[in-house]
């Protein structure tokens, strides 16, 4: 986990938060797309392709703009599971 700050750890369970509920997440003043960006550069996430806004019921806000979703890789799932096993 050398070289993962917890802003990046943060990212990682927010888009897994993410994707368990809308299926991919995207950035915003909780998620920062620096942060994302810097995650998807070591690898650990990755962009689902483009998508409508929707709030946390699922219900879609923005209908007429689209935009870009994102998702952990495998390598993101294995270090958010390594920092919670030594949190733990």
């Amino acid at each position: 986990m050398d070289g993962i700050s917890k802003p990046m750890l943060d990212c990682l369970d927010w888009t897994e938060w993410g994707m368990k509920n809308f299926g991919a997440i995207i950035t915003s003043r909780t998620l920062p797309l620096a942060v994302m960006r810097k995650c998807i550069a070591a690898g650990l996430c990755r962009e689902n392709g483009m998508g409508p806004v929707c709030d946390a019921d699922g219900f879609i806000q923005e209908t007429r703009r689209e935009r870009m979703g994102y998702v952990l890789t495998d390598k993101g799932r294995q270090v958010l599971e390594e920092a919670r096993r030594a949190i733990a």
